[in-house]
């Protein structure tokens, strides 16, 4: 492997943390999984700066609905590690759109059967139940939106017009496969959604709590906080064998700076493009030079590491391998 590739494994290690049971990107060859190579999926997922940017706005705007909301913070570590939840999001995100089918339809399930034990009350007195197919419209909606708009943003080469219709088409099997029902297919149907569901949303004390937990998080000392952290000294150790001292002295000191350096600049990015409409109930206000300090933040990533989800490159891998 070539020393630039094996540089940008390290540097997407710390984003590897948490993944769900079963995941993996290798088997069986010849399997192109749920969408596979030429799909627009593909094409939307294949800068992994973008998508962790949209991924994390996705994930602040879905605090908006009381019921989802509710059951997040009942059911989840998302008070005390908020970002462990935005990775377990993410890792389910790459296990369907790059895992094999048996890989996607495993973690599907795995996620049907944890949605089934997740039921209560929410703090305005309404039931909430993760299996309602309602509530996985808006979480569909919300985590695929956000991938979207990061990608359209700040991908070298995003996709346009009816393609962005095909995103949509293509990524409704996902949580058509969760029970969700009437999942919109187009660009008209997902802003006819959000106009629809908007009077249901509510910027709750928990809702603005919840936002800045995410946008946050990369602060504190949380478990993935020191996982992510730890992931880059490992992946620079396998790298460079012969300097153990130099993992002690310089690369975990180092690392740990590295991972929360980038996610002060993901956050911010992050807020920047949210909707109008949902930054103002959220409270939050777009950071001045978001925009031009993230895409010169991602473009000295592509200079130095190519950006290719290592999940993306080996699912190539595999669907072009013989059976």
């Amino acid at each position: 492997m070539e020393v630039r590739q094996r540089l940008g494994d390290v540097v997407q290690a710390p984003f590897e943390v948490s993944q769900l049971p079963g995941v993996q990107y290798t088997d069986p060859p010849g399997d192109p999984g749920l969408f596979g190579p030429g799909s627009i999926s593909w094409k939307v997922g294949s800068d992994w700066p973008s998508a962790l940017v949209g991924g994390m706005s996705g994930l602040v705007l879905g605090t908006l609905h009381p019921l989802v909301l509710a059951g997040t913070l009942d059911h989840s570590v998302f008070r005390t590690d908020p970002i462990g939840r935005l990775a377990r999001t993410a890792s389910f995100v790459m296990a369907t759109a790059f895992g094999s089918t048996k890989v996607a339809t495993g973690v599907v399930e795995y996620v049907n059967r944890l949605h089934r034990r997740v039921a209560g009350i929410a703090p305005t007195g309404d039931p909430y139940s993760a299996s309602d197919p309602d509530l996985a419209v808006w979480t569909h909606v919300t985590i695929y939106g956000g991938f979207l708009e990061g990608h359209l943003r700040y991908a070298p080469r995003p996709i346009r017009g009816a393609e962005i219709d095909g995103y949509w088409n293509e990524v409704a099997l996902v949580p058509e496969m969760l029970g969700a029902k009437g999942v919109p297919r187009s660009r008209y149907e997902v802003e006819d959604y959000r106009r629809r569901v908007r009077p249901a949303l509510l910027a709750s004390t928990d809702a603005l709590s919840s936002a800045r937990w995410v946008l946050d998080g990369g602060k504190g000392d949380t478990p993935t906080v020191r996982d992510s952290a730890q992931a880059l000294v490992k992946a620079w150790a396998d790298l460079m064998p012969d300097a153990p001292m130099l993992e002690e002295r310089v690369l975990r000191p180092a690392s740990a700076a590295a991972v929360r350096v980038a996610y002060a600049i993901f956050a911010r990015a992050a807020v920047d493009l949210l909707p109008d409409w949902g930054s103002a109930m959220l409270q939050l206000k777009r950071p001045p030079l978001a925009v031009p300090l993230t895409k010169a933040y991602f473009a000295a990533l592509r200079l130095a590491v190519p950006t290719m989800p290592r999940a993306l490159r080996l699912a190539q891998a595999r669907a072009a391998a013989r059976p």
